[in-house]
């Protein structure tokens, strides 16, 4: 992880030299993932922030989406589970205008999750529809698909067939 840490700090000195938005959004959001791996939350937010601002500068609409999802998972690791859903929801619509199936249904994997954790099992259940009808439009999927079912599975051990179109 050090190496890694040094690797994205200079490729992210080296885009800030030329003055590359899109690079800096890229090496940020990546940072910011390996920060929060590290459980370095406030240099997670900060890099992952700091992507949002240079992405939307750029109009890099996947790197802007790509920051609110770390935003949203940092929120998640912070159990503030709200700000979480409101920066995926953000993602989601930025994702949605791109036309990028594959990345609705991760995001809306994550929204049921983060629903989920808050005990709103309805909706999470909802999300988890609107991820199975965005996967059939998406390439193959299997860990998606494996994460798809898992959730599906808490969900109905917790609240029953009939919350749950399996």
């Amino acid at each position: 992880n050090d190496e890694a840490l040094q690797l994205y700090e200079r490729a992210l000195a080296m885009n800030r030299s030329l003055q590359n938005s899109d690079g800096i959004g890229v090496v940020n959001v990546e940072l910011a993932r390996l920060w929060m791996a590290k459980g370095e939350l406030a240099k997670a937010e900060t890099c992952a922030e700091e992507a949002r601002v240079e992405n939307t500068e750029s109009s890099n609409q996947e790197g802007v989406a790509a920051a609110l999802r770390a935003l949203g998972e940092i929120e998640v690791k912070r159990f503030n589970i709200d700000a979480a859903v409101n920066y995926f929801r953000e993602s989601l619509a930025t994702t949605q205008k791109a036309g990028d199936p594959t990345r609705e249904a991760e995001i809306r994997v994550l929204i049921a999750r983060a629903l989920h954790i808050r005990g709103d099992d309805e909706m999470a259940a909802k999300e988890l529809q609107f991820a199975r009808k965005a996967t059939d439009r998406a390439d193959h999927l299997p860990a998606l698909e494996v994460e798809l079912s898992a959730l599906t599975g808490e969900l109905v051990v917790r609240r029953g067939f009939d919350l749950v179109e399996c």
